[in-house]
């Protein structure tokens, strides 16, 4: 890497964690029922923005990334 050229800085390292969880319920013989839980961001870590060319310092008040969002599902099988 060539340190004297301009904006060198790299930015910071970004990771993100989905996760879905799920159970199945048998109602009666032919209707069943699945009941699932969707998790975003499940560790809700923030990623942070890459630094200013110029500058080379950065923004800790935004991230990249959204916080966490949980969704419910249920779905019927007959």
């Amino acid at each position: 890497m060539n340190w004297n050229a301009r904006a060198f800085f790299l930015g910071p390292r970004a990771w993100n964690t989905d996760v879905s969880v799920f159970k199945n319920f048998s109602l009666t013989e032919r209707l069943k029922l699945r009941f699932t839980a969707d998790f975003f961001n499940f560790f809700n870590h923030p990623n942070d923005v890459n630094p200013n060319g110029t500058t080379g310092l950065q923004d800790s008040s935004t991230q990249t990334n959204e916080p966490r969002v949980i969704q419910f599902s249920a779905r019927i099988q007959w």
